[in-house]
C-alpha cells in the first residue's frame, strides 16, 4: 500500500493506517506522563496532555523512522510503498517498546527516568532489529 501523491486518492486502509500512527504516537506518552509525573498529569488540561505526549513519543519514531529508510537504502528497494511502510513499522516498533519498558516499570514499581531510557533504548534496539530483519526477508528475492 504506497501513499498516493493526492488526497483525493486516499482509501479506507491510509486513513487507518494514519488514524493507528496517530494512536501509537499518543498513547505511549500519555502513560509516561501518567506514571513518571502522575501530580502534573491530573492538574493538565487535554491539549497540553497530547503536546507532551506527542513530544515523548516523537524521537523515538523519527529514530526508527531513519533507521529504517537507511537500511532500506542499502539494500536498494526504496520506493513510496516502502518509505509508507517504514512510516507505519516505526510507529508500531517504538510504541511497542514504550509500552514494554512502562509495562516493566509499573511492575517493578521503578520511578527512575535515567533507567526508563536506558530500557528503552534496549528494547527499542532489540525491536529495531527484528523488524529490520523481518522487512529485509520480506523483500529478499528468492533464489533459484
Amino acid at each position: 500500500m504506497a501513499f498516493p501523491g493526492t488526497i483525493k486518492d486516499l482509501t479506507s486502509q491510509h486513513y487507518l493506517g494514519l488514524g493507528y500512527v496517530f494512536i501509537a504516537i499518543l498513547t505511549p506518552g500519555i502513560l509516561f506522563m501518567y506514571h513518571f509525573k502522575y501530580n502534573e498529569f491530573l492538574t493538565l488540561d487535554i491539549s497540553k496532555i497530547f503536546i507532551l505526549s506527542i513530544s515523548i513519543t516523537t524521537p523515538v519514531v523519527f529514530f526508527n523512522y531513519v533507521a529504517t529508510v537507511i537500511f532500506a537504502a542499502f539494500t536498494d528497494t526504496i520506493d513510496k510503498e516502502l518509505l509508507w511502510n517504514s512510516f507505519i513499522n516505526s510507529s508500531i516498533v517504538s510504541s511497542s517498546a514504550l509500552f514494554v519498558t512502562l509495562y516493566y516499570f509499573y511492575l517493578v514499581d521503578n520511578y527512575f527516568i535515567k533507567d526508563f531510557v536506558i530500557y528503552l533504548s534496549i528494547t527499542n534496539i532489540v525491536l529495531l532489529i527484528t523488524s529490520l530483519i523481518a522487512i529485509y526477508l520480506s523483500h529478499a528475492k528468492p533464489s533459484v
